[in-house]
C-alpha cells in the first residue's frame, strides 16, 4: 500500500503545485504523468479555478500557456492528511523493527542466563 501511495499521479500532481505556482497543463502533466484527460477531469477536484481555467475550451486553447494555479483547501488538506498518515506508517514500521530487536535482546539475555546458571550449578 506504502509503494501504491508513494507513486500515485494525484499526489504527485498536489507536490508539483505545491512547488510551483506557475505552469502550463501540459508541463505538469508531462512532470507528474496525469494524462491531459485525467488532468481535465480532475482539475476541480484539487484547484481553485478562474474562468479560464473552468472551461474544457479555454484549457484546451491554453494548454501551453503558464497559468496561475491555487490548490483548493480541500485538496490542500487533504494532502496533510495524506503526509500524516504516510509518516504514522513509518513510524509503525520503525517501532515494529525495534519491537523485534528488543525481543532477539531479551531472548540472549535469557540463554545467557540459563547457561551461567548451569555453568554455576556443574561447579
Amino acid at each position: 500500500m506504502k509503494a501504491l501511495m508513494d507513486k500515485h499521479k494525484y499526489i504527485a500532481l498536489i507536490e508539483y503545485a505545491l512547488e510551483q505556482k506557475t505552469f502550463s497543463m501540459l508541463e505538469v502533466c508531462e512532470a507528474t504523468g496525469v494524462s491531459q484527460k485525467e488532468f481535465q477531469f480532475i482539475r476541480r477536484s484539487i484547484f481553485v479555478l478562474n474562468a479560464e481555467q473552468d472551461t474544457i475550451e479555454g484549457l484546451v486553447e491554453n494548454r501551453r500557456e503558464l497559468q496561475d494555479w491555487v490548490l483548493s483547501p480541500e485538496a490542500y488538506f487533504n494532502y496533510l492528511q495524506y503526509c500524516e498518515f504516510k509518516h504514522s506508517l513509518e513510524s509503525a514500521e520503525a517501532a515494529q523493527k525495534s519491537a523485534t530487536k528488543a525481543f532477539w535482546v531479551a531472548l540472549a539475555a535469557i540463554v545467557v542466563s540459563i547457561a551461567s546458571t548451569l555453568v554455576g550449578s556443574v561447579t
